[in-house]
């Protein structure tokens, strides 16, 4: 299945596995925050490059992009803070659709959600670093479980 930066978001990403239809928020949604982010955060064409390809970034305007486009879609607060709510949403409709992949998502974020704490910084950009952190840990997560389909995009026997 063709989903929009499937891996770019982590949480957001992970859910798109799952078809958006099934999602509490849909492709459009996710495509509109990513041209709200992309402009708010001023991202470089090598960030955006990074992000299309499903790399987590590691610059600052790639770790701003990332708290921005995680705020538009309510995952984390506007302090980088993991809203707990709404990954808790996106794990359960990753278990509608594959309950295994679900709970293994949901064993993923509950790993990770503790990251976000250990970022460090100014005020000014720790809601990017927590977002950075957050998101580089869930994707090594699924990355190690979900493998091949994960880096592709697409499900076996789909």
């Amino acid at each position: 299945m063709k989903s929009f930066l499937s891996s770019v978001a982590v949480l957001a990403m992970l859910a798109c596995v799952v078809s958006t239809e099934q999602l509490c928020f849909s492709k459009e949604k996710m495509a509109e925050a990513f041209k709200i982010c992309k402009t708010k955060e001023n991202i470089t064409s090598e960030t955006e490059k990074a992000l299309l390809n499903r790399e987590v970034p590691e610059t600052m305007d790639g770790k701003c992009f990332l708290a921005c486009w995680f705020e538009q879609l309510h995952l984390c607060s506007q302090s980088g803070k993991m809203d707990v709510g709404s990954c808790d949403k996106v794990c359960d409709a990753v278990c509608t659709a594959d309950n295994a992949r679900g709970e293994q998502l949901r064993a993923a974020v509950e790993k990770c959600r503790p990251e976000g704490d250990k970022a460090t910084g100014e005020e000014s950009t720790l809601r990017c670093e927590r977002a950075y952190h957050i998101a580089k840990c869930v994707h090594e997560e699924i990355a190690n479980i979900w493998d091949k389909d994960y880096k592709t995009g697409k499900k076996e026997n789909a």
